[in-house]
């Protein structure tokens, strides 16, 4: 293990460089116009959100996370600024008939968006034209058409150009702001008592609009046709949906009687698997070792070949043996055992060349011949032993 240890050490070490530098690394920004009110990234509305108050001092700001239909059927306030800027703003039929109720008994409602569902504008009797392709220059050119609230001409980024004509002629309607070519791109409706401001440039609103030079203040004069002495509801619903428990088990937790259940169901398996798991020990059983039995073996085969006397046999598989062992040992080939057999195996064995001549006679001697008597044996087995011993052979 201690060999290792720096190994260890160094690969610990890079981790936690590792660690650091993603922990110290920059978030990289997020484009996508998400126009948060908490959302501090380019298109987001955060500064717009905290700098609201500038337009409407000492007057309560408020987020709502309901939907419009709720929020205007269960607001205690009578009269307000309804704001809403969202990429997309899909409302129901039952919202839209509240809304224009809404702002028909005396309320304002400004929304920014670059799509507007056609049942929408049908209702307020109204069209959205969307041109996606920036045919000239004066296509993403705008201005106030009120030169009171600002002379200059700036450029506002937009996935889509929309600007709104009137189709119903009975209709107030107020161009508020429009491209060079006196397009709409926000308008004023009066109904009722009170107004609906509708723009399709709602990235106009973003941080990054707000922090272009000499931009700043462009958004806020568009809010300002809201009527500066009323509360504001701010709508995130359509961006951030409601704010309240997602979790799947919050009926559970809502009732105190279930959630005191769970925990205690919870607390409950866990201790199971705590005792449950843990290391158990248990008796051993007593096992025999296993006999070395060799040794009964090599006698059972003696006792065999004893009393079967059969000499040729035991001469023949000991010359076998011994030959094997020459070919694995000394890589000479057996084949043939031969005067030149003799003396390759003397040089390689470092055996008296006389005594290896005399031990491949006796082999020759006993393999070629059917029957071996007894000394013969003794013989052969008596020169293969002094070989082996002297040469320090492993058989």
């Amino acid at each position: 293990m201690r060999k290792y240890t720096y190994h260890i050490a160094i690969i610990i070490l890079l981790s936690i460089l590792l660690i650091v530098f993603e922990w110290l690394k920059p978030v990289p920004l997020n484009w996508e116009p998400t126009l948060i009110n908490s959302d501090k990234n380019p298109y987001g509305s955060y500064i717009l959100f905290h700098e609201a108050k500038s337009l409407f001092p000492d007057k309560k700001i408020t987020v709502s996370r309901q939907p419009v239909y709720n929020q205007i059927s269960d607001s205690s306030e009578r009269f307000y600024n309804y704001v809403l800027i969202s990429p997309d703003v899909a409302l129901s039929e039952a919202e839209v008939i509240k809304l224009k109720e809404f702002v028909k008994s005396g309320n304002h409602v400004f929304i920014a968006s670059e799509r507007f569902e056609d049942s929408f504008c049908d209702s307020l009797g109204i069209k959205l034209t969307t041109q996606f392709k920036l045919i000239s220059k004066n296509d993403s050119a705008y201005h106030f058409c009120n030169p009171a609230t600002d002379k200059r001409n700036f450029a506002v980024p937009s996935f889509s150009r929309g600007f709104f004509t009137v189709t119903d002629s009975t209709l107030k309607v107020t161009a508020l702001m429009d491209d060079l070519q006196k397009r709409k791109v926000m308008i004023k409706i009066n109904i009722g008592d009170g107004s609906l401001i509708l723009c399709s440039l709602p990235l106009m609103f973003s941080n990054w609009f707000i922090l272009r030079a000499g931009m700043s203040g462009i958004p806020f004069k568009a809010l300002s046709y809201l009527p500066a002495d009323r509360p504001l509801v701010w709508d995130e619903y359509l961006k951030q949906g409601r704010d309240e428990d997602t979790s799947p088990i919050r009926a559970i937790l809502a009732n105190r009687a279930l959630a005191w259940a769970y925990f205690l169901s919870l607390f409950g398996i866990l201790l199971i698997l705590i005792f449950e798991t843990r290391r158990r020990r248990s008796m051993v059983p007593m096992v025999d070792p296993m006999k070395n039995t060799s040794l009964e073996f090599v006698k059972v085969v003696g006792l065999l070949h004893y009393e079967q006397r059969n000499y040729s046999d035991i001469a023949h598989k000991r010359i076998l043996y011994f030959l094997e062992r020459i070919r694995m040992h000394y890589h000479l080939p057996t084949r043939k055992t031969e005067k030149e057999f003799a003396v390759m195996l003397s040089e390689k064995s470092g055996y008296d060349p006389i005594e290896t001549e005399n031990l491949v006679k006796v082999i020759n001697q006993v393999r070629y011949t059917k029957i071996v008597a007894p000394e013969e044996l003794i013989e052969l087995n008596k020169s293969i032993e002094s070989f082996v011993i002297k040469t320090k052979l492993k058989i």
